[in-house]
């Protein structure tokens, strides 16, 4: 259940980032605080692993104030909360899996649709569409 949340609210975050290419603080705090919620709730994790799931998250956010170019803060904040509903292992998946597919999307600008290195690509709709992948493949 609590993964379908988190699907639902990445869904929306994605639709955001894609119309406006920046997600609003609210979604945000929403999305941060329904990870808490359903690691606290669903005890499914450790403390442990939990707070390594978001210290990924972090760390990209911190990235992301020290290169403001590459990534956007809420790309981090969001990868932060997926830590909460994921764990380290899970996280370092998600980051691995959205990283593959927002290269490849990234080549096929490039390549095909000749967008110059300036383009830039949302990145939430990755972190959608590897979580979905991650879902997916758990599943099976």
């Amino acid at each position: 259940m609590e993964r379908m949340i988190m699907l639902s609210l990445l869904l929306a975050l994605s639709i955001e980032d894609i119309k406006e290419r920046e997600v609003h603080q609210v979604l945000l705090y929403i999305f941060m605080a329904s990870g808490l919620a359903a690691f606290l709730i669903s005890r499914r994790l450790t403390v442990a692993d939990a707070a390594g799931g978001v210290a990924c998250g972090l760390i990209i956010w911190l990235f992301s104030r020290l290169c403001p170019e590459t990534m956007g803060e809420a790309d981090g904040m969001v990868i932060a909360s997926t830590g909460a509903y994921l764990g380290l292992a899970g996280n370092i998946c998600l980051i691995f899996t959205s990283s593959l597919l927002a290269g490849a999307a990234a080549f096929i600008a490039a390549a095909f649709l000749k967008k110059g290195k300036d383009y830039r690509l949302p990145f939430i709709p990755f972190i959608t569409a590897g979580a979905l992948i991650s879902l997916l493949l758990e599943g099976s």
